[in-house]
């Protein structure tokens, strides 16, 4: 009986693959996942996920690639939400600023 007791958490703790990760992070940023209650502080390497909302403090910038060629630059004071609907993936940005970068040479013909 232990065993599924250990197991049920992990399961139900289960998400889709990452859109993208944390690749630098200054200062303070939390993310608000779909999946849980409240704020998470955001750290180097997270993966972020569909309908992801990022915030960052003051004097603070997150970079995020996503999926291998995009980076995504949030800076401070900013709130943005990532989703993803049928292979394309959106950035709402509520306030503050964003830059995007993309290497064009990683992109598969068709895609933009």
């Amino acid at each position: 009986m232990v065993v599924p007791l250990i197991l049920t958490p992990v399961v139900s703790w289960a998400q889709a693959p990452g859109l993208g990760v944390v690749t630098t992070l200054q200062g303070q940023a939390s993310v608000a996942r779909a999946s849980a209650a409240g704020a998470l502080p955001l750290k180097f390497k997270d993966a972020v996920f569909d309908r992801d909302r990022i915030q960052t403090g003051e004097e603070s910038i997150v970079k995020v690639l996503m999926g291998g060629k995009a980076i995504v630059t949030i800076r401070e004071l900013s709130v943005l939400t990532i989703t993803e609907e049928l292979g394309k993936t959106t950035i709402n940005l509520t306030s503050g600023k964003i830059a995007v970068g993309v290497a064009k040479q990683r992109m598969q013909p068709g895609e933009r």
